[in-house]
């Protein structure tokens, strides 16, 4: 079922680890908020390109992978020592592009295309509104889950209309997946997208880049 596009650039976050002489003293509480910092600095990263730029933080105990660039999985979000082939629940972000339209038409216009896109496959997708949702920072979006793949198969999406673009998280849940702490996770990724005023190229900032 792990059937994406590719969506443009994107940046990890680049941290310097600071367990050293750790294990061995007490650290104060100005160590502590420091460490938290760059722990929540390691899962955090940023996708931009024409007409968007956001950033994110992969949920606790998860990762950012860009390993798939090369397939078209531009950003993919992996719990920790798994896989993309190997986890029961992977996600991955995208933005799409639809000009001159409000903002609930384009969810619905995301939709229809990835209904067309298993349709092909002849398979029926079928979409379900979830509830609405407001990340930390306050911007407006939507949950949405997707069935109808079979063999227990489902997606979730997160969409964040961002005129004129949708910017959106997936959640691609296996059959022996936990379906609750799929939509868990991909709420506390979607929870974490903020809107951007500046993403600069990776070739300035020493992130990684598809």
């Amino acid at each position: 079922m792990k059937k994406v596009l590719s969506f443009g650039m994107l940046c990890l976050a680049s941290v310097s680890p600071i367990w050293a002489n750790t294990t061995t003293q007490q650290l104060t509480l100005n160590e502590v908020e420091a460490l938290a910092s760059q722990l929540i600095e390691a899962r955090s990263g940023y996708a931009y390109g024409e007409g968007h730029c956001y950033g994110f933080t992969a949920p606790k105990g998860w990762k950012l992978d860009n390993s798939l660039a090369s397939q078209g999985v531009g950003m993919a979000f992996l719990p920790q020592n798994q896989s993309w082939d190997s986890a029961d629940i992977a996600m991955y972000t995208r933005s799409t592009a639809y000009e001159n339209t409000d903002d609930q038409k384009m969810v619905e216009l995301q939709i229809a295309d990835v209904q067309q896109m298993y349709k092909e496959d002849g398979k029926d997708i079928q979409a379900e509104h979830i509830q609405d949702i407001v990340s930390a920072n306050g911007e407006k979006g939507s949950l949405w889950r997707f069935s109808g793949y079979g063999d227990g198969l489902e997606e979730l999406a997160a969409y964040f209309p961002a005129k004129p673009n949708l910017n959106y998280f997936i959640a691609q849940v296996g059959r022996r997946a936990d379906k609750q702490a799929a939509l868990q996770a991909l709420t506390e990724l979607a929870e974490s997208y903020h809107q951007r005023s500046e993403c600069k190229p990776c070739k300035e900032t020493g992130c990684v880049a598809e």
